[in-house]
């Protein structure tokens, strides 16, 4: 029961507060954000014991191509049964075998079919496959981004290479 003071065309008001104030869209209303006990974890959590490279630095991922500490590439899908860490664990193999045989020069670089799979080739042998599932996750091809990644290795890993003074 309303008191007597305040007069009948008022009574509604509260009610109608309530109403309004519970179909405000979400976006407007103040969200209550609660603390979780558990820390925040990482998608990729860093390096701990056998990084892909044995370049890694401790921020690093298992997934990581590395050449004197600069990232070259980072494997993010499976591919032909293998894990991102065993690509890019396989990559930094091809990688060192390609590093030892000396200076790198852009032309070394190219773009070809390995059974059926495009890649990115050094000196005619393959260095990194371009799965369909990657190219999927870039919006293109797999050529495509084989050709892109070419271009990216052959703009940094000559520099990482050359020698002083040249």
């Amino acid at each position: 029961m309303i008191p007597r003071r305040f007069p009948k065309a008022l009574a509604g008001l509260p009610l109608l507060g309530l109403l309004l104030a519970s179909t405000l869209p979400a976006h407007a209303r103040p969200i209550r954000r609660q603390r979780s006990a558990r820390p925040h974890r990482p998608a990729n959590p860093p390096a701990a014991a056998t990084p892909a490279s044995s370049d890694a630095t401790p921020g690093s991922t298992l997934n990581e191509v590395l050449v004197g500490g600069t990232l070259i590439h980072r494997v993010r899908t499976s591919w032909a049964g293998h894990s991102p860490r065993q690509r890019a664990d396989q990559m930094q193999q091809r990688l060192n075998a390609a590093l030892a045989q000396g200076p790198m020069h852009p032309k070394d670089f190219t773009v070809g079919r390995v059974q059926g799979d495009w890649c990115v080739l050094f000196r005619g042998q393959r260095l990194v496959t371009a799965d369909p599932l990657t190219a999927a996750q870039d919006h293109t091809s797999p050529r495509v981004l084989a050709s892109r990644w070419a271009t990216r290795l052959r703009r940094v890993l000559p520099e990482l290479t050359r020698t002083k003074g040249k």
